[in-house]
């Protein structure tokens, strides 16, 4: 290629990245400019039952979602226990969004509360999803509030 074609090719492009640049930082539409990914956040409760219905205490419940920005190993994000009434509710969350949670439930104690049950998964579709609070329009897609009940299969 010839110096003047590869001027000529540097001069569009350098003229075509700074008005990019330009339309993209200068408030064009009179709102604020902002760079990242959408956020929202969110907090998973539920109740573990056994197939009869009756709460199950000490199952470990682990919330894994694909895009947290609490990342952890294996994108878990957070593990509590069921309580007496088979509750739980997970801490306070973020994510990109909540279309990529699953809820994870294992019996780790054994006979200790009422047998042995099988491990299973809330999956996304099963997930129940409330929104508590709006977003700001923007980035922030406000903050939800994730149900996620699972009736466990005794294995003894």
């Amino acid at each position: 290629m010839s110096k003047k074609w590869i001027s000529r090719y540097n001069s569009i492009l350098t003229a075509g990245l700074a008005a990019l640049g330009f339309t993209s930082c200068d408030g064009l539409w009179n709102s604020p400019v902002e760079y990242g990914s959408p956020i929202v956040h969110y907090q998973v409760i539920g109740r573990v039952t056994d197939e009869a219905g009756n709460p199950i205490k000490g199952i470990k419940v682990t919330v894994a979602d694909r895009y947290n920005y609490n990342r952890a190993a294996d994108d878990k994000v957070d593990s509590v226990y069921t309580d007496e009434a088979g509750k739980y509710a997970s801490k306070q969350l973020r994510s990109m969004t909540t279309d990529e949670v699953s809820v994870v439930m294992a019996d780790v104690d054994g006979d200790a509360n009422g047998g042995t049950f099988a491990n299973d998964t809330v999956k996304n579709k099963e997930i129940v999803r409330k929104q508590t609070k709006k977003g700001d329009g923007n980035w922030d897609n406000g903050t939800y509030e994730l149900t996620a009940d699972k009736k466990l299969k005794k294995t003894k």
